[in-house]
């Protein structure tokens, strides 16, 4: 019994606790009987082995008689001598005094008559001449031995009757005992099953009862108690995202700051020597001072805008809406828009791609366009003069059977040091070389790449080579469309409903069937299953006269490589999930 708020949740009834002590009872006496008939069993089993032992003792007994009888009787008639019929007499005696397992002799066992005539035979004997009895006395002996041969054979036969008709009426009598504690085992087997069945019956209808009450407090107070974890967690969660937000906030503000301190301070600076410069004599120093002041100015802005749009992607409530984008059409725009500035340094830009092949990703355009645009302006910055950029697209299948497009764009520029690659896509952060080399740049163009693409779930890697060049490699999932997607989850089906329609269609309706399930099957793209079933149909409108036997073996042989399809399907389904 358990409780639950001070209530009580699992209990027993007192009618519970009533068939409980009478199952209780029924039990003790099942077992009074089980044991009663145990200890009989037992009584039973030295019963039978006395009977074995005594039944074993008469029967020699009675084979020691019939020796004797018949010595004796070869004795009277002259056949053997008398001390033969002495030796079997001694046998027989020796048998006589044999103890059976109940502490009896042979000798208890048999009549008052059959000792007697014992006697009488061993009288005469005694009267006889040793040896041969001669023929003038057998006619006397055998007057008074007839008798006693008689009547010992028939005394043997009788002691094997009684005790047979005694040993009947033993187990008998047992039989009757072992039936009665039988059907009184069974009458309380019956009760017991009857009443534990009530019982259990019973006790597990109240308890689902309880059990379903119990249930929904716990269930209830669960609720309770996950609704405060819950908002314990927001509450947590809110706080750490706000430490997280103004530790965010006051290192962006310490960074923008910084980066928008450098151009500003610089156009402040020639600002300042704009106001004491004589515009009349100092023509080529103004036309240097304001092309600082442009470059500048075209930082700040490149700063404010990649600010503006880092922002606009970190913020859920402008999520870009996504559809399918045509990576090869944004590539050959953005080659296009870049024209200018490729033709101003003289490069050479190849763009591989298969033109039978549809690169399509589900993304943002916009976006995309800005990814291909920021690489695509980094390789064209940083890459010599007369220099050759490659830029290639590919479809490359990786583990679990998913296609990904693979976008790969390389120049052949300072490249980057190994130990920057990891962080070229922080914000504000850019390699040590082009620092150094004084190459402008707001370290904000990859950080915008790595952020759309981590949208589009997609990856990025770099692989450089100081002064040989850099590549960047794009993976994206590739489009599947949601008819393809249905049609890809159910070609497995497909092809088991077509199956099973081959292998009960008969001999009439193969044709029929045949004609629907190719067609099915072409809609899902399994054209090879598709063929297999067309060339079977084929074949039966050109052999309409063929036997039945030929049909079902061609058709086995259909069905056959039909599930070997339906295998590797099945595999390679497991491998998508």
């Amino acid at each position: 019994m358990k409780k639950l708020n001070d209530e009580r949740i699992f209990s027993v009834s007192i009618g519970q606790r009533v068939l409980l002590v009478a199952v209780l009872i029924n039990l003790s006496v099942l077992s009074f009987f089980m044991i009663s008939s145990s200890r009989f069993s037992s009584d039973e089993t030295k019963v039978y082995s006395l009977a074995q032992s005594t039944s074993t003792s008469i029967v020699f007994t009675q084979r020691e008689t019939l020796a004797f009888t018949t010595k004796y009787a070869q004795w009277v008639g002259g056949q053997v001598p008398k001390r033969d019929v002495q030796i079997s007499r001694a046998f027989l005696a020796q048998r006589l005094s044999v103890i059976t397992t109940d502490g009896r002799s042979t000798g208890e066992l048999a009549d008052r008559e059959f000792i007697d005539l014992l006697r009488q035979s061993d009288s005469i004997l005694e009267q006889a001449p040793d040896g041969i009895l001669p023929a003038a006395l057998q006619p006397k002996y055998a007057a008074s031995s007839l008798e006693v041969i008689n009547g010992l054979l028939y005394n043997s036969r009788l002691m094997i009757v009684k005790y047979q008709q005694n040993l009947d009426e033993q187990l008998l009598k047992s039989t009757k005992v072992r039936s009665k504690n039988t059907l009184k085992s069974l009458i309380s087997l019956i009760s017991l099953i009857t009443l534990t069945s009530i019982f259990l019956l019973w006790g597990l209808l109240t308890f689902r009862v309880q059990y379903n009450a119990a249930r929904k407090k716990l269930h209830d107070e669960e609720l309770a108690v996950l609704l405060a974890e819950s908002r314990l967690k927001e509450a947590e969660s809110t706080v750490k995202t706000l430490e997280d937000l103004n530790k965010t906030k006051n290192d962006f503000i310490s960074t923008v700051n910084h980066e928008l301190r450098t151009p500003l301070t610089s156009i402040i600076g020639y600002i300042d020597v704009l106001k004491t410069l004589d515009v009349t004599k100092d023509a080529a120093q103004l036309a240097q001072i304001t092309s600082v002041i442009d470059r500048n100015s075209e930082v700040l802005l490149d700063i404010i805008e990649s600010i503006l749009s880092l922002s606009s992607m970190d913020s859920p409530a402008q999520m870009p809406r996504f559809e399918e984008t045509d990576l090869a059409q944004s590539i050959d725009r953005k080659i296009f828009v870049m024209k200018p500035l490729i033709d101003k340094k003289s490069l050479i830009v190849k763009f591989y791609k298969d033109p039978q092949v549809k690169y399509s990703i589900l993304g943002n355009c916009g976006q995309m366009s800005q990814v291909i645009l920021n690489l695509l302006s980094n390789a064209i910055k940083f890459s010599p003069d007369k220099g050759v950029i490659s830029i290639s697209l590919s479809v490359i299948t990786k583990e679990g059977n998913k296609e990904f497009i693979q976008l790969a764009i390389k120049d052949q520029g300072m490249g980057i040091p190994t130990e920057d690659i990891p962080k070229l896509f922080t914000r504000f952060y850019r390699a040590s070389n082009a620092v150094s080399s004084q190459i402008v740049g707001t370290g904000l163009g990859l950080a915008i790449v790595g952020r759309i693409l981590d949208l589009h779930k997609a990856t990025i890697r770099v692989e450089s080579e100081v002064n040989k060049g850099s590549s960047f490699i794009v993976e994206f999932p590739r489009y599947v469309s949601e008819v393809n997607q249905l049609i890809s989850k159910n070609r497995g089906s497909v092809l088991y409903k077509a199956i099973v329609a081959l292998k009960n269609a008969n001999h009439d309706e193969l044709i029929k069937v045949c004609h629907e399930m190719s067609g099915a099957l072409g809609f899902y793209e399994l054209e090879p299953e598709m063929n297999l079933i067309s060339d079977f149909q084929k074949w039966v409108e050109g052999n309409l006269d063929a036997s039945s036997e030929v049909i079902s073996q061609k058709k086995e042989e259909l069905i056959s490589l039909l599930e070997d399809s339906f295998s590797e399907i099945g595999d390679a389904m497991e491998d998508k999930s």
